[in-house]
């Protein structure tokens, strides 16, 4: 039996699926930055998933940062799924660097035959070093140690099996954790391109609660592409998800 579950495991971590992005992030307190990303998925069965990812900014002939996470997600229920996520961002430039770990549970049900619904709630400890940031993560000898709850509320419309537009409100996205202070407002336009993967095209807008006019723009597209899919397997791979 052990034999077994090993073997199904080994085989279905072939299965990846990939969605590949790229960003434009106006920022009104630094330079303006592009970002790539790439995003892999692991259905290893039916109700339990992995997913790794990073991410690189770029300024003009310049980096800015890299971050990269860790994740994995197990189903419950129907419309409930329990996640966990190592993420870890690195400045170049006078170097920084945090560390998050969360834990969340993710809601997404269909309201109406129109309507959709989601909502991720969670929590998330942060190791962050300000002086000498590391591009691995380090969980001692921090000089600050934060947590914070995480939150994401989406709603959205099913025109059709193809097309879907949702609006956003969230503190996190698919590789970044931000504060609670400092949300995004986020619209994004998914299409199922036939014979290929689903596309999008989004925008956020983000500011800085209660601490003055600090705010950021970002838009950008993406892919999202299962290059062996199982039958059953859940792919939530999506530029943004939650």
């Amino acid at each position: 039996m052990f034999l077994k579950v090993l073997l199904s495991l080994c085989l279905n971590a072939f299965a990846v699926d990939y969605a590949a992005e790229f960003r434009y992030r106006a920022d009104s307190s630094t330079t303006d930055t592009t970002g790539s990303s790439l995003v892999a998925g692991f259905p290893i069965s039916e109700d339990f998933r992995v997913e790794t990812g990073a991410r690189l900014y770029t300024g003009w002939a310049t980096l800015h940062s890299f971050h990269y996470k860790g994740e994995i997600a197990y189903r419950v229920l129907p419309f409930l799924q329990v996640k966990s996520r190592l993420h870890h961002g690195y400045r170049f430039s006078n170097p920084t660097s945090v560390t998050h770990f969360t834990l969340s549970a993710h809601f997404e049900e269909e309201i109406t035959g129109l309507l959709l619904g989601s909502l991720e709630l969670g929590w998330y400890e942060r190791f962050s070093r300000v002086d000498g940031g590391l591009p691995i993560p380090i969980f001692f000898s921090n000089p600050r140690r934060e947590h914070d709850p995480i939150i994401q509320m989406g709603l959205g419309i099913q025109w059709n099996e193809d097309w879907r537009l949702w609006t956003d409100l969230a503190t996190f996205d698919e590789i970044e954790v931000e504060n609670l202070n400092n949300p995004y407002v986020g619209l994004r336009l998914q299409y199922q391109w036939p014979s290929v993967g689903e596309f999008t095209t989004f925008f956020r807008y983000k500011i800085l609660l209660g601490f003055g006019r600090w705010n950021q723009l970002v838009m950008g597209v993406s892919l999202a592409v299962p290059l062996t899919p199982q039958s059953g397997s859940d792919s939530s791979l999506q530029f943004p998800t939650q």
